[in-house]
């Protein structure tokens, strides 16, 4: 399944960028979030590359789910790969700036994990269809909101 979706966003690139990678900010516009740890970071100093896990809820109820990123390329791009139980995600945010504006322009790919459930995945990418605008909208609100970083 893909999907595509575009707003525009009342704020530099820059400081919508580092609402996109930094866990502070991540927490706040993906609330079920608790922490974020990396597993690997590249040597080369680009985060491109970098394994990372999300941890949702704590204790016995704790949910993890893998990723990477796969592309960073600041103030413009940011994407991420997701392993999910059936299927992955790989996300896609990109960033234009014009007369003041900023259009995010988020790209969104879920595909059947290898040995994954079809029914499952197609459940996950229908979940996931109905919640990526949530979370866009909730991620616009804070970078217009939130006074830009000096």
């Amino acid at each position: 399944m893909h999907l595509t979706l575009e707003t525009g966003v009342q704020t530099s690139r820059e400081h919508l960028f580092d609402c996109l990678e930094t866990e502070g900010q991540l927490k706040q516009w993906v609330p079920r979030m608790q922490r974020l740890t990396y597993e690997e970071m590249p040597k080369e100093g680009s985060w491109k590359g970098a394994l990372f896990t999300l941890h949702f809820g704590s204790g016995k109820k704790e949910q993890k789910v893998k990723g990477e990123i796969v592309a960073h390329r600041k103030p413009e791009l940011f994407g991420v790969r997701l392993h999910l139980s059936h299927g992955i995600l790989d996300l896609f945010i990109s960033l234009e700036e014009a007369d003041g504006e900023v259009t995010m322009s988020c790209d969104c790919e879920v595909s059947v994990a290898e040995g994954g459930n079809r029914l499952k995945a197609r459940l996950m990418a229908w979940q996931i269809r109905r919640s990526l605008p949530v979370y866009l909208k909730s991620l616009k609100h804070i970078a217009e909101s939130r006074p830009m970083s000096a």
